[in-house]
C-alpha cells in the first residue's frame, strides 16, 4: 500500500507568489518556478476534495511524473466501459442546450489517443485536440497539442517524455511551434533522479535562453517506512543551489502524517511560514486538519475541516470553518447509492446562525456502474433549479486478446459486474512467473486466494464464486500480480 505524504503544503504556495504567471510563457527562471507552484497546487485541491486522506500519496508524485499514470487514471475512472463522449450543456429557456464536448480515441490497448474538443454552433466545430503518441511499453512518450483554425490543424506546443529501463520518466521536455521559422523552441524541461528503490529523489528544473539553464531543484527525503519526511526547495542563484522553501512532515505510528511545516530561507535562516496539522480516528480517516499561519511570531489559524465518515469508509459529512475562533462557513453532505457511488453532494453556507442550501452536484450511472451525467444545480426560490451538466457516453473495450501469442501482461475487467454470486476473471501472462490473483475488501483484508502458482505464457480465466464466503454487498479488488507486474481493479458485489 503507497505511504501517503501529508498536503504538500508551501511546495503548493510559495513559488513565487505571483499567481498571474502565464503557463504557457515559461521562458524566464520565475516563469517555471511559478509553474511549479501552480501545478503542485491543482494536486492539493483535487486530493482534497476526492480523497479521505487530505494528502499526496507516492503513486500521485509519479503521476504528476509519468503521464501514462494519469491517462490510466482517467480511464479507470470509469471502469467497465471506455469514455467515447463527455457532452457540455447548459439549462436555458426550460431545455439543455448543448455547448461543448470532448470525443475521445483509443488505441488497441485502450490508451487514449486522441482527445478533440469541440464547440457548438449551428454544427459542432473542432477548437483543438490533444494527441497522445505511447512506447512499446504503453508509457505516455509524447503529448500534443493542437488547434484547429478553419479545418486545418496546428501545432501549439508538445512535452516529449524519456523514460529508463524501469518505465520511469527520466526527462520532460516541453516545446512551442513557432510559425516565424516554422520550428519547434524549447521552453523548459525537467529531469528526474530516483533512489535505488526507484522512489524519487530530486527533480531539477531547467528553461531554454538558447541554451539550457538551471532554475531550480526539488529534492525529496524519506524515512525507514519511505514515507517523505522532507521536500526541500532550491533555486539556481549565482551558479549555485541555494536554499528557498522546506516542508517537513511527521507521522503517527499508524504511518499517517500529522504535521507538515513549511519554512522560508531569510537571511541565511529557516522561518517558519505555514503549518497543517491533522487528527484521524480508529479507522484512520482523517476526521480533522487545520492550517495555520506564522504571522507576528505566532501560529494564526487559517482553516479548519472537520470530517465525518460512513461504516464503508466513505466520506459523508466535510465543514470548513475559518477565522482564530473557527467559525462555520462552508459545509459538504455527501450522499451514496447501495454500492457506494456517490449520487450526491450538497453545498450549504453558514449565514448568521443556520446552515443554508446553496448547491448541488448530481451524478447518475448506468447499470455497469459508469458515470453518465454530472449535474450543477442551484438552490433558490425553495427549489432546486437546473444549470449545467456533463453527459457521458462509453463502448465496451476490447479485453481478451485475440493472439495465440501472448505479448504482454495483463488484468481484464471482470464480468459481470456488478454480479451475484459469481463472476468470471481473465488476464495474461507473457513469460512463465510465478502468479498470485487475490480479492481484497475496502479495508485492504484479503478475502479470497484464487491463483497461488506458476504458470506459463498465455491466456487464463477463472470464477470468483462467493456461495462459500460470508461476504456483504460492496466493493471489492483484485489483484493480479506475476514477476514485476502488478495491477489491481475493482468489481461489485450486489446481492
Amino acid at each position: 500500500m503507497n505511504t501517503y505524504l501529508f498536503v504538500l503544503l508551501l511546495i503548493t504556495t510559495v513559488r513565487l507568489n505571483a499567481q498571474n504567471s502565464d503557463l504557457n510563457n515559461l521562458n524566464s527562471t520565475s516563469n517555471q518556478n511559478a509553474t511549479r507552484q501552480i501545478i503542485n497546487q491543482k494536486f492539493i485541491s483535487e486530493d482534497f476534495y476526492s480523497v479521505q486522506e487530505i494528502g499526496i500519496s507516492n503513486l500521485n508524485i509519479e503521476a504528476r511524473l509519468n503521464k501514462k499514470l494519469v491517462n490510466n487514471f482517467i480511464k479507470k475512472i470509469f471502469s467497465e466501459y471506455l469514455l467515447l463522449n463527455k457532452t457540455y450543456q447548459m439549462w436555458e429557456n426550460e431545455n439543455w442546450k448543448d455547448r461543448s464536448r470532448s470525443l475521445y480515441s483509443y488505441d488497441s490497448n485502450n490508451n487514449i489517443i486522441q482527445i478533440i474538443y469541440e464547440s457548438i454552433d449551428s454544427a459542432w466545430k473542432p477548437n483543438s485536440r490533444h494527441i497522445y503518441t505511447y512506447d512499446v511499453n504503453n508509457n505516455i512518450i509524447e503529448f500534443l497539442n493542437q488547434v484547429n483554425r478553419n479545418g486545418n490543424w496546428y501545432d501549439l506546443n508538445k512535452t516529449n517524455y524519456l523514460l529508463n529501463e524501469n518505465n520511469k520518466v527520466i526527462e520532460k521536455t516541453r516545446s512551442q511551434y513557432n510559425y516565424s521559422n516554422n520550428n519547434w523552441e524549447y521552453l523548459d524541461k525537467e529531469l528526474y533522479a530516483y533512489r535505488p528503490d526507484n522512489l524519487i529523489n530530486e527533480i531539477e528544473y531547467d528553461y531554454w535562453a538558447g541554451y539550457w539553464s538551471h532554475s531550480g531543484k526539488d529534492v525529496y527525503t524519506y524515512n525507514g517506512n519511505n514515507n517523505i519526511v522532507k521536500i526541500e526547495l532550491l533555486d539556481w542563484v549565482n551558479s549555485n543551489y541555494t536554499n528557498y522553501y522546506k516542508d517537513t512532515i511527521q507521522y503517527n505510528e499508524n504511518q499517517k502524517a500529522i504535521d507538515t511545516t513549511g519554512y522560508h530561507w531569510v537571511n541565511e535562516q529557516w522561518l517558519n511560514h505555514k503549518r497543517i496539522q491533522a487528527e484521524y480516528d480508529s479507522l484512520g480517516n482523517m476526521i480533522i486538519r487545520f492550517s495555520q499561519l506564522w504571522e507576528n511570531n505566532q501560529w494564526n489559524n487559517q482553516n479548519r475541516f472537520l470530517s465525518q465518515f460512513n461504516n464503508e469508509h466513505k466520506l459523508i459529512s466535510l465543514i470548513r470553518q475559518g477565522g482564530g475562533s473557527w467559525s462555520n462557513m462552508e459545509r459538504n453532505n455527501h450522499y451514496y447509492d447501495e454500492i457506494g457511488n456517490e449520487i450526491q453532494c450538497v453545498i450549504e453556507y453558514w449565514v448568521d446562525t443556520s446552515w443554508n442550501t446553496s448547491t448541488m452536484f448530481k451524478s447518475d450511472f448506468n447499470e455497469y456502474n459508469d458515470k453518465i451525467s454530472y449535474e450543477t444545480l442551484f438552490w433558490y426560490d425553495n427549489v432546486w433549479n437546473h444549470y449545467e451538466r456533463i453527459k457521458y457516453s462509453y463502448n465496451n473495450p476490447s479485453c481478451v486478446s485475440t493472439y495465440s501469442e501472448v505479448k504482454k501482461y495483463s488484468l481484464m475487467n471482470n464480468f459481470p459486474n456488478p454480479f451475484n454470486p459469481s463472476t468470471t476473471i481473465q488476464y495474461a501472462i507473457s513469460s512463465t512467473q510465478f502468479v498470485t490473483l487475490k480479492v481484497y475488501d475496502l479495508l485492504g483484508r484479503e478475502v479470497a486466494t484464487l491463483v497461488n502458482e506458476e504458470k506459463t505464457a498465455g491466456n487464463y480465466e477463472i470464477e470468483f464464486g462467493v456461495k462459500s464466503l460470508e461476504l456483504s454487498s460492496g466493493i471489492y479488488f483484485y489483484k493480479l500480480q506475476a514477476g514485476e507486474f502488478v495491477e489491481t481493479k475493482k468489481m461489485i458485489l450486489l446481492k
